[in-house]
């Protein structure tokens, strides 16, 4: 009862304020000024400063934002104030509780929620700031806040819908490209009838969603990617092999697939996916694949499964390409696993490879600040330096992903024409060879060509 008096007669003192500074701040005690934000639904704004004559910021702000009547009236009407003084404050444990567990100093600002929750902290350095600017800034992300939460409770009250879980994870996937959704796409599978699963919307929505799939996620890739190539789409085909062998391809770079029994599984799923769709690759290539990229964490660790499972009839490395992929350590393996003959037969090729190492890696890096560029600029100048550092890199030792990230800058560029000749140079020799667009610009890649395949007949 003493609380619910306490917060009218806030509410009261509130609406017939006088022009004095210390008006703007609500009275003591801190927990009746959370009531009055909640009753009022009202962010709660808590400056915490100190009376001291030494902290002169202090001084400055009192005198140039918080006695301002014509900024401070404006912000009243949306926002409450709360003033805590290190010296005058020293018995309101609560809120120097929780300003200390914000790791709070003098002078500062902290943006409270009517709920209690912290939603923005600044550290003020200067007197000279936009007080207004600065509230509606973080109103914005209140305003978002509260949005997020409305559409999981409608997520949670409406979870059988089809459609609701759909709609939330597109919501979830604006606001993040990269969040973990597994448990959600799978929900939202499970509810489809098998022709909506295979749809071209569902298919995207799906690759979007998905980090690494479990078995279960797999079996829906699986069907999407059966349904895939009967309409040749090669597109997706790529994209749902890529996603397929990202969980094998992850463990064994982590040293967990050391197990035959663990490393069959891994083999008996790229294979599937080579008989499901082999657009992109001969047989046995991609689990060449999946021992390729544990080379990157452990390459002792490869040598021991290279060397136990080198010789099983079902994998079939292709030496010679492996000794393209990287001559210095593919020596390393002949070393330890392959006979003095092996080795006597690829000592060209590995010589070979060697003159084409270095221009590689240099390719990789420059490819690297492109992409970067590609990714993070829209400035024309930066863009400039991106192009020059892809079309070297493409010149070092061209492939298709470094042809596609060429021709994406260009296209920035409105280089139409170039971008064009790359794109359609890249997705050819996709589609022959397995040299494929990264998986990180492969989407972009294919919208482009086909918005640039549009404007070519008018333009050129």
């Amino acid at each position: 009862m003493k609380i619910v008096f306490a917060v009218f007669s806030l509410i009261i003192s509130t609406t017939f304020k006088s022009f004095s500074q210390v008006d703007y701040f609500l009275p003591d005690p801190w927990p009746n000024a959370l009531e009055l934000a909640k009753a009022k639904n009202q962010m709660l704004v808590v400056y915490y400063s100190s009376e001291s004559e030494k902290c002169k910021l202090c001084n400055e702000l009192d005198k140039n934002i918080f006695s301002n009547s014509n900024l401070m009236d404006k912000l009243s009407s949306k926002v409450l104030f709360y003033k805590f003084s290190i010296e005058a404050k020293k018995n309101d444990k609560e809120l120097e509780k929780r300003l200390k567990d914000y790791n709070a100093s003098t002078p500062s600002l902290l943006f409270f929620l009517p709920s209690g929750e912290v939603i923005h902290q600044v550290k003020l350095i200067t007197s000279d700031f936009d007080l207004e600017s600065m509230f509606e800034s973080v109103n914005l992300r209140w305003d978002t806040y509260k949005r997020n939460i409305a559409n999981y409770q409608h997520y949670i009250q409406n979870k059988s819908n089809p459609e609701v879980v759909k709609n939330f994870i597109t919501i979830l996937l604006e606001r993040s490209p990269t969040i973990y959704l597994n448990h959600l796409i799978k929900e939202y599978l499970v509810l489809l009838k098998k022709e909506e699963i295979v749809s071209d919307e569902t298919i995207d929505l799906t690759l979007r969603s998905i980090y690494y799939p479990d078995d279960e996620l797999n079996e829906f890739l699986f069907l999407q990617l059966q349904q895939s190539a009967e309409k040749g789409n090669l597109y997706f085909q790529y994209a749902l092999k890529e996603k397929i062998l990202s969980t094998p391809i992850q463990a064994i770079t982590r040293g967990t697939l050391e197990s035959k029994l663990k490393l069959k599984k891994a083999i008996n799923i790229a294979n599937r996916c080579n008989q499901i769709a082999p657009n992109f690759s001969n047989k046995g290539k991609q689990i060449f694949d999946l021992y390729y990229h544990s080379t990157a964490a452990n390459k002792i660790r490869f040598m021991k499964l290279a060397k136990a499972y080198y010789h099983e009839k079902d994998i079939n490395f292709d030496k010679q390409e492996l000794a393209l992929k990287d001559a210095v350590f593919y020596k390393k393996i002949l070393d330890n696993i392959a006979s003095d003959t092996t080795i006597s037969d690829l000592k060209k090729s590995i010589m070979a490879a060697k003159k084409n190492y270095f221009s590689n890696v240099q390719a990789s890096n420059l490819t690297f600040i492109a992409k970067t560029i590609l990714f993070q600029q829209n400035h024309p100048k930066k863009i400039e330096v991106g192009i020059r550092c892809a079309k070297k890199a493409v010149e070092l030792a061209p492939n298709t992903d470094r042809m596609a990230t060429y021709a994406l800058l260009c296209d920035k560029n409105e280089r139409y024409k170039i971008a064009y000749e790359m794109l359609l140079s890249a997705i050819e020799t996709e589609s022959s060879t397995d040299d494929k667009i990264g998986s990180d610009i492969s989407r972009q890649a294919y919208n482009t060509f086909l918005k640039i395949q549009k404007m070519i007949p008018s333009e050129y």
